[in-house]
């Protein structure tokens, strides 16, 4: 009866044991960089930052400026995160405009350079890493839009594209649409300096006429 009390004892403790490992796995927060449940957003948009001609739209020989937020909405980090952004083929890349509040720009600030990737190294966790770079408008056929998007991918957390938050879809490219500039009609142009003469002329021929019949 003794060795039966003792063994159910022993069962019981263990029992009783493995029940407080379990409550305390469960109580542990997962390791979620293991399971890649993040949730990634990436913002484009895009800016008029130098205005060659002051026509105040988006013309050819203009420079537009893209800002780019991505943000890491989980409560865990992103690892071996890039961001990779091609540029449209109606423009090329300003380089040395490229920036990155997070991690270090591995192509587009090095002559020769036509695109941007950012190595973010691990996007932690509630974090926004901005992005910032510029491009020159250089197509010279009228008119056109400009499309540009990027992605970001991460080892833990697969990939996502960018999103125009201007636009009501969801992961819309940036779209900028590039104008005519205004005709600028040159004031010392033949057809004008015979406009402003025969102007004189006939301004000199009103006041004799009056003149002689005032006589």
């Amino acid at each position: 009866m003794k060795k039966t009390l003792t063994a159910l004892t022993a069962l019981s403790l263990n029992l009783q044991a493995n029940d407080n490992i379990n409550q305390q796995i469960a109580a542990q927060p997962l390791d979620n960089s293991i399971n890649g449940s993040s949730n990634i957003s990436v913002s484009k948009t895009a800016s008029l930052s130098i205005d060659a001609d002051n026509s105040g739209d988006l013309t050819i020989g203009d420079t537009l400026t893209y800002h780019i937020s991505a943000t890491n909405n989980s409560n865990f980090g992103a690892s071996g995160s890039f961001l990779n952004d091609t540029i449209d083929t109606n423009t090329s890349l300003v380089v040395g405009s490229v920036t990155t509040s997070i991690g270090n720009v591995i192509s587009g600030n090095i002559t020769g350079n036509t695109n941007v990737s950012i190595s973010f190294g691990t996007l932690q966790a509630n974090t926004i890493a901005n992005v910032e770079f510029s491009v020159l408008v250089s197509n010279n056929t009228l008119p056109f839009t400009i499309s540009n998007q990027a992605q970001f991918n991460s080892s833990n957390q697969g990939s996502t594209v960018s999103d125009d938050p201007t636009q009501p879809g969801a992961n819309d490219p940036t779209l900028s649409m590039v104008s005519a500039p205004p005709v600028q009609v040159p004031v010392n142009s033949t057809f004008w300096l015979f406009a402003i003469f025969l102007s004189i002329l006939a301004s000199v021929k009103l006041f004799f006429s009056k003149k002689k019949i005032s006589k």
